[in-house]
Order: C-alpha cells, then structure tokens, then sequence
C-alpha cells in the first residue's frame, strides 16, 4: 500500500472481532514501533503486549470497556532513565516524544495489515502498573487496543490547513496544489457505514464498497465518486452539490428528501426506479420533457 493510502487507511476502532491478531502480525507492529525516530537513538520505550484473555479482561476495570475486548492490547511506557542522566529533567519531554512516534508507526503498521487500534490516554495508570506489575521507574504514557474492526469507519474530516499552518518566510501563500487538495479514500471496503452530521466537502472515493450504508445529514459538497459500489444504502439530509458520479452501483438505495435540481445523468440503468411525490419541472430524458409527458398521459389514460 502506498503511504498517500495508508495515512487514510488509519482509523481510531473501538469494536473489534473476535478475529485473533496473530504473534507475526505483533512482532510486526512492534518492529515498526522500534523504528520510530528517538532523541539520541536512546529508544526510551518499553512495551508490554496482552494477549491473555483472562488479563485483558480486567482492562475493563480501569479504562473503557471497549479496550478489553481488543485481542491484544499494547501498554506503551517510558524508560529514560539512560536520557535523564545525561541531561536531566528536560528530557522527560523527550521520551514522551519518543513514545508518542513508536505509538503512530504501530498503528500505521497495524492499518497496513488491515487492522485498526486506539490511542488511548484516559485510564487508571495506577491499577494497570499493578495489574502488569509495572515497575515505577516506567511511566505509562498509553494504551493501544489493536484488532480487527467490526465495522470500517469513515473518513474522519480535518481542519483545512489554513487553521493549523503558518508559513514563515517568501512562500507564504498557498500554492495551488494546496488549494485543491483533496482527501481521498480508495480500495476500501467500508461495511455498514454510519455517515452522520459530518462534512465530507472535497473527499474523493475510489473503488469503495459500502454496501447497506447509511448517510444523514452529510455535507458532499463536491465530492467525487468513483466504481462504487452502494448497494442498499440509504440517504438523507445530504447535500450534494456539484458532487460527481462516475461507474456507481447503488441499486436498492433509498434517496428521502433530495434536491437533485441541475443534476445530469448519462448511460444509466433506471430500471423498476419509483419516484413519488417528486418535482420534475425541466428533467428532460433523452429529450422528452417529463413533466409534458406526465402531464399528457394523466389527460389521456
């Protein structure tokens, strides 16, 4: 998978299967993690892998219960006493930074795997140092459920960068690939997806399934779809304008509300398609004013 796919391929999963995460797939995620760039190449991390049952289970004691039902679960700690001692208490911010690196490269490997975990912060370190028998010179900086997904989440949006960057210096002004970037979400399976009060403006998907999704209340303001394949989904509340359709199955879809005024449809498959209740005025079918026709046939029936 390329990295411009795998950073979308990321999600932060809280409900998992009861598919197990195997010993290579850890090893794998573990190795990824040690990757990680650290101050000095101290590594100042250490990680505890559960995979016990038994153990995960009380997880649910001292964080949310979600966490316990990840087959596995990555405690991930400091261990900077080498780091301190050389530069003393300045560098406690240097291995929180180490392990907050270790903890995105594993989860980056673990969505290249096709799996999915969380980052998570709030829990009881206390009663997890005592359940793990972690030792006090270690901190626990946080736990990272890993599995796979139950179902695939959607794409998540982002502030636009021009909240969250400043540049300083003669190119300061966006250039215009920045203006027209886009998020895109491609070869992507997304089973019954729940769409719901979020702004996808601009998102581009490209060979997705998410048959028997939901949409409500979504933002598609411009955004492109491509060989999709929406089989059952429903919609509403949606605002799609200049949304772009391209190769997409939505047969059995259900549309409540929709204002497709100005919208244009070639090469498609109508058929046993009911529209109630419907305005038509101007829709033209292969040059045939619909609203006319109607019109004529009521008169004439």
């Amino acid at each position: 998978m390329e990295f411009s796919e795998l950073i979308y391929k990321r999600r932060s999963v809280r409900a998992f299967t009861d598919k197990p995460v195997t010993r290579e797939e850890i090893d794998r995620m573990l190795e990824a993690a040690t990757r990680a760039p650290s101050a000095c190449n101290m590594q100042s991390w250490h990680f505890y892998v559960v995979t016990d049952a038994a153990v995960r289970a009380r997880f649910a004691e001292f964080c949310a219960p979600w966490a316990a039902t990840a087959p596995v679960i990555f405690v991930i700690c400091t261990d900077g006493d080498a780091i301190m001692k050389r530069f003393g208490e300045r560098a406690r911010l240097f291995v929180h930074q180490d392990t907050a690196l270790a903890a995105e490269n594993l989860l980056l490997c673990a969505a290249d795997m096709g799996l999915n975990g969380c980052f998570m912060g709030a829990f009881d370190a206390d009663k997890c140092r005592s359940l793990l028998e972690i030792p006090e010179s270690r901190e626990i900086v946080a736990l990272i459920p890993v599995g796979e997904a139950q179902t695939e989440s959607p794409l998540r949006e982002r502030k636009p960068m021009s909240e969250v960057v400043t540049y300083i210096g003669e190119d300061d002004e966006p250039s215009n690939s920045e203006k027209d970037s886009r998020y895109l979400l491609r070869d992507t399976v997304i089973k019954h997806a729940r769409f719901e009060n979020i702004n996808m403006t601009g998102v581009e998907f490209d060979n997705i399934k998410m048959a028997d999704g939901s949409f409500n209340n979504v933002n598609m303001t411009g955004v492109r779809f491509s060989d999709i394949n929406m089989t059952g989904a429903s919609f509403g509340g949606m605002c799609m304008n200049k949304t772009k359709f391209g190769c997409v199955d939505i047969r059995e879809a259900s549309f409540e509300n929709p204002d497709l005024a100005g919208t244009s449809f070639k090469d498609c498959n109508f058929s046993n398609v009911t529209f109630e209740g419907c305005t038509v005025d101007g829709m033209t079918i292969d040059g045939v004013n619909i609203a006319e026709a109607i019109e004529f046939y009521k008169k004439n029936k």
